[in-house]
């Protein structure tokens, strides 16, 4: 009978951890909660996502210091003529209204929630489409950012989200439902997060990552240590078998059809009523710091001949020989590479008078 018994609650257990693992909405209130220092917390990454999930804490040149300090536009005089809508991802969503210089409002759209826009016929409205570089081809394979950031034809005030000056308009759009949830593509580190991710349980990971990292000369888990060992990389981003892949060979007929998708969308929201649409793929960690192999995504999609939309090309502003743009333990940019891209939108926003 207890045998009976523990092997129906393992099986229970083994499907509810396996829905959690697979639900998009359950996993950002699981991280959003399980933040802290009580035993049943996650392992935080307050030195760095890649850090954390290392657990190469000990190795000061790789922890992360946050700079929050921008040149600041808070100051309005009313006389703005800009409307600012950013559709964007981890790299955008912590700038705020007042990174921005000459507009009226600000919206953020997180692109793995999707979100909804009315436009003020009376502001000039600016759709700035940015998208991390190991996402661009999973997310523009397709047209579906149509379906996912659209106009509310209720004309009611979309409720959002508040952050300081920040508002998020939302719908969820990122759930795993159905038997689509067996196929997200993060159930190993969901997994992975809710089984095993537990301060209590950090001493074991961080002696396994010091043996790694002293004896074996490498990272725990899914990070990879850069060649010249100064950069921790997400294992993905210089897999050879991922499209996330900064060196994984891409063919041109992939290329054409990213292209071809984003012609599509750039003249969907022109007619939608966006006064004009820009679009910006921030570089991938080893695309700039450990370029030999690199599949060259960024600039064959720029400097494709049939492209229509207009670039922020932070590409090029971020490959300087000799300059840090990039955490050395994170797989964002730095404080550096962040005003280096506000100072391109900035500057087309001035433009709008």
């Amino acid at each position: 009978m207890l045998k009976k018994a523990i092997v129906i609650f393992l099986i229970i257990f083994g499907l509810v951890a396996l829905w959690v693992s697979t639900s998009t909405t359950t996993m950002e209130y699981l991280h959003y909660y399980r933040r802290g220092d009580a035993w049943w917390n996650s392992n935080n990454c307050k030195h760095g996502n890649l850090v954390g999930m290392a657990y190469l804490d000990f190795v000061a040149q790789y922890n992360t210091t946050w700079e929050a300090t921008h040149k600041s536009y808070s100051k309005r005089n009313g006389d703005e003529k800009a409307v600012l809508y950013l559709f964007g991802d981890s790299y955008s969503w912590p700038l705020r209204d007042s990174d921005f210089a000459n507009i009226a409002a600000y919206h953020f759209t997180n692109r793995y929630q999707g979100g909804r826009y009315r436009l003020d016929t009376s502001k000039t409205n600016i759709l700035v489409i940015e998208v991390a570089e190991r996402m661009l081809l999973e997310y523009f394979s397709s047209v579906k950012m149509k379906d996912e950031f659209t106009t509310n034809k209720e004309g009611k005030e979309v409720m959002g989200a508040k952050n300081n000056n920040l508002e998020v308009l939302s719908s969820r759009h990122g759930s795993f439902t159905g038997i689509g949830s067996l196929f997200n593509p993060r159930i190993n580190q969901n997994l992975e997060y809710n089984l095993f991710n537990y301060n209590f349980l950090s001493i074991m990971f961080k002696v396994k990552a010091t043996f790694n990292y002293y004896l074996f000369n490498r990272a725990s888990g899914d990070v990879v240590i850069s060649e010249d060992r100064n950069y921790l990389f997400d294992k993905g981003s210089v897999s050879l078998n991922s499209s996330s892949g900064a060196y994984t060979p891409i063919a041109m007929q992939t290329i054409n059809e990213v292209v071809k998708n984003l012609n599509f969308l750039y003249n969907y929201y022109r007619k939608a009523g966006f006064n004009e649409v820009y679009f910006s793929i921030i570089p991938s960690t080893p695309s700039i710091v450990q370029p030999s192999g690199y599949n060259q995504l960024i600039p064959r999609i720029q400097n494709n001949p049939y492209l229509r939309v207009k670039i922020l090309d932070i590409y090029n502003e971020l490959n300087q020989p000799g300059e840090d743009y990039f955490c050395h333990g994170d797989t964002h940019w730095n404080y550096k590479g962040e005003q280096k891209w506000l100072e391109l939108v900035n500057k087309q926003l001035m433009k709008v008078r």
